[in-house]
């Protein structure tokens, strides 16, 4: 409930749900889906999409090429996650992939072209623009992947504040 009011009230420009795994949402990209005892999870980044910025397709697209998902499965998660590519887990009893599943693999230069496209060019600095990041309180593997998306984003001038609130 406090993530959905937070983005609501713009109070936050995206939030993250999940477990242990890591991924972008359907509405820009596929997410990774992770497994364990039969229990499969997605970890996605949920969009506002009354932020100017994020009301673009451009820059949602762009944030799903800027991170590197496969380099923090392999460093961080390991067996306990594989990429998905929507926002149910093939794991599921109602996964139905499709050939047609459009994909955004990592690939910092057409994020940056993206984002020139949408007119964020880079200020003084190399700023484009900041979003505030809500993830979620749970799980080690949430903490880093705040981070890591913090960090990925940068590279690319948008820059993330890392709100965390000790249980929503």
């Amino acid at each position: 409930m406090a993530r959905c009011a937070a983005l609501r009230h713009r109070a936050v420009g995206a939030a993250g749900t999940g477990g242990a795994v890591a991924g972008i949402p359907a509405q820009a990209a596929g997410t990774a889906t992770g497994t364990g005892a039969g229990n499969a999870r997605t970890n996605t980044i949920e969009f506002n999409f009354r932020r100017k910025e994020l009301s673009d397709i451009r820059v949602r697209r762009a944030i799903a090429h800027a991170i590197n998902v496969p380099f923090f499965i392999d460093n961080f998660l390991g067996d306990f996650a594989k990429i998905g590519t929507g926002p149910i887990p093939s794991t599921s009893a109602d996964f139905f992939p499709g050939p047609d599943t459009p994909q955004y693999p990592y690939d910092k230069a057409k994020a940056i072209a993206l984002l020139d496209e949408a007119g964020f060019k880079p200020a003084a600095g190399g700023n484009r623009f900041s979003l505030r990041l809500l993830p979620a309180p749970w799980g080690e593997d949430i903490s880093l992947w705040a981070t890591f998306v913090q960090q990925s984003l940068a590279e690319v001038g948008i820059q993330i504040e890392n709100c965390r609130f000790d249980r929503l």
